[in-house]
């Protein structure tokens, strides 16, 4: 979803990526903010991965930045989270906290798993594909985090367990944005 929107806005992007956020890398990223987006007019979008497991100096660096204190110009932040538990109340309060799931999209995951159960030879008597993909909780941030890190489908489908064929969709469905999980 950050990079959709970073997409619609023509914004220019900084990434701060899973395990790296922390005060020095806040600093360094708001520096680069204080230059002119590539687009005239336009914005830098910060977004900052599994922000539940940066720094606690990183969550204190961040507050002047995210209110009226200290702000970078034209920058709109967004940090990716897993749980909000990690985050401090302070840090919290200026943010908008929205939460993303895949539990909506059981029906067209059910779809897509009868089209993969007949195309794989399956006959008529198939499993309740509904009730396996609310069950299953397919983990569509982790794949895309896995996707980044240059993992091909098939090593993501190995490591957690998924088929190479959901992998794939899930994937298609993250780039149109209609899969995005910020807190869960």
């Amino acid at each position: 979803m950050a990079l959709a929107v970073a997409a619609e806005l023509q914004a220019e992007l900084h990434k701060i990526p899973s395990q790296k956020c922390n005060a020095q890398s806040i600093e360094d990223t708001v520096r680069h903010c204080w230059y002119a987006p590539l687009t005239p007019d336009g914005f830098h979008v910060v977004l900052a991965d599994e922000a539940d497991q940066m720094t606690n100096a990183a969550q204190l660096a961040l507050l002047s930045k995210l209110d009226s204190t200290d702000p970078a110009p034209n920058t709109i932040w967004i940090f990716m989270a897993n749980d909000t538990e990690r985050l401090e109340r302070r840090f919290l309060s200026r943010c908008k906290v929205l939460d993303f799931s895949s539990y909506g999209l059981a029906g067209e995951i059910a779809s897509y798993l009868d089209t993969v159960w007949h195309a794989e030879g399956g006959n008529g008597n198939a499993p309740d594909l509904e009730r396996m993909a609310k069950d299953m909780g397919v983990d569509a941030a982790k794949i895309g985090r896995l996707r980044q890190q240059g993992r091909s489908i098939r090593e993501i489908a190995d490591e957690l367990g998924y088929s190479r064929s959901l992998v794939h969709k899930t994937l298609a469905n993250r780039e149109s944005g209609r899969v995005a999980i910020a807190a869960s």
